[in-house]
């Protein structure tokens, strides 16, 4: 055999065995994220009689480890949502509001339980954590424009075609300030 291609031999088999363990790690879902999010927002009690409906949109970063065969994983993440009660684009929510030109800020970070579904591409998760809430005007039952409290949420996630898509039901301000629920969905990619 000749050294020329004895070289390109040796740097076939050498790339073969480097992208090997490459390519079984591509199968294991990534363990951090970076999303897209967007959603709607309703206030319950004296918000949703005053405000309507809103919108949100805003990013995610989690770190989520799960290695294949887990049956149960953990994450840590972190959201920045901008919203309002005021829709963009003219498009109005609720005829019957007294106000729409509210806007708020939620900044969360907090943890969830994740439980694989189905062949490790659906995983369920539920969450809770910290949110912290500023808005423009002061939202019922408090006078006041910033807010600290907990939330919950119960979501799904899907990895397909190297994107991660995720849907979630948020309930906000447990223990203090306007109680919100918002329903989210999320597009982004593991890094």
């Amino acid at each position: 055999m000749r050294p020329a291609a004895l070289l390109v031999a040796a740097t076939a088999l050498g790339a073969a065995v480097v992208a090997a363990p490459a390519a079984a790690r591509a199968q294991d879902p990534p363990d951090g994220r970076m999303a897209l999010v967007l959603g709607v927002q309703t206030g319950t009690g004296a918000v949703a009689s005053d405000y309507g409906i809103g919108h949100l949109i805003g990013v995610e970063a989690a770190y989520q480890p799960m290695a294949e065969g887990q049956r149960l994983g953990f994450d840590v993440h972190w959201t920045v949502l901008f919203g309002g009660f005021e829709w963009p684009l003219g498009l109005g929510s609720d005829a019957a509001s007294l106000t729409g030109g509210v806007e708020t800020v939620h900044l969360q970070l907090g943890g969830r339980v994740r439980v694989p579904l189905r062949q490790r591409a659906t995983i369920g998760y539920l969450g809770l954590g910290a949110s912290l809430l500023r808005s423009n005007e002061p939202l019922p039952p408090d006078p006041a424009r910033g807010y600290l409290g907990g939330y919950v949420g119960l979501g799904v996630q899907l990895e397909a075609a190297g994107l991660t898509l995720s849907t979630e039901v948020r309930r906000d301000m447990i223990l203090d300030g306007p109680a919100l629920l918002s329903f989210v969905i999320g597009v982004g990619f593991g890094v």
